[in-house]
């Protein structure tokens, strides 16, 4: 069933899909957003190798494989902690 949306939540939802729209990267932000956004062939890479298993690899991490798949193929992005 579909729920009933606030006038002032569907304005805010439109400010934010406005912002988005009208945002634009530097050319410095899109040379580091390139370098890191798509980790996934050089994992591939890498883990091959090695020789290793994507589970191998997931273990070694802390994930799991199924995560390891989705970040070679480009599904989704590891999110990388800062200590």
């Amino acid at each position: 069933m579909l729920e009933k949306v606030s006038y002032s939540h569907s304005m805010l939802l439109e400010e934010k899909l406005s912002y988005a729209r009208d945002y634009e990267m530097s050319t410095e932000d899109a040379s580091e957003a390139k370098k890191f956004s798509r980790p996934g062939p050089r994992l591939k890479q890498e883990r091959e190798r090695r020789a290793w298993t994507q589970s191998e690899v997931a273990e070694r991490i802390g994930t799991t494989q199924i995560n390891v798949s989705r970040w070679e193929t480009g599904i989704t992005v590891p999110l990388w902690k800062k200590h």
